[in-house]
């Protein structure tokens, strides 16, 4: 199951995501983030992004979350203490744009 909340119109959080323990590492997680990413993209949104445990928080379960979020196409933004709770929370990023296919024109 997952949890998406629309913050405004471009962007959106990735509030909950959880897949029962016999079906994790079969690409039903990854499956979830790919849905959502494509109704997201429909309604307009840019951007998603996700809160989870910082790698300050030194927790082997915490670190395979971050894994599989980067896996995904997350990157980190920042962490920080006290945020969603007393330790680190990570927050990560990711852009819902189509990836652009200009080069920049020359500096000459």
């Amino acid at each position: 199951m997952a949890l998406v909340e629309r913050h405004f119109p471009e962007s959106a959080e990735l509030a909950l995501i959880a897949v029962s323990a016999p079906l994790r590492a079969t690409g039903v997680g990854r499956a979830l983030v790919t849905t959502i990413e494509d109704h997201l993209r429909a309604d307009g949104c840019d951007f998603l992004e996700v809160h989870t445990v910082g790698p300050a928080f030194e927790h082997a379960g915490y670190a395979a979350t971050r894994a599989f979020y980067r896996a995904v196409g997350f990157a980190p933004m920042h962490e920080f203490d006290g945020l969603d709770w007393a330790g680190p929370t990570l927050v990560m990023i990711k852009s819902l744009r189509p990836a652009s296919r200009s080069t920049p024109e020359s500096l000459d």
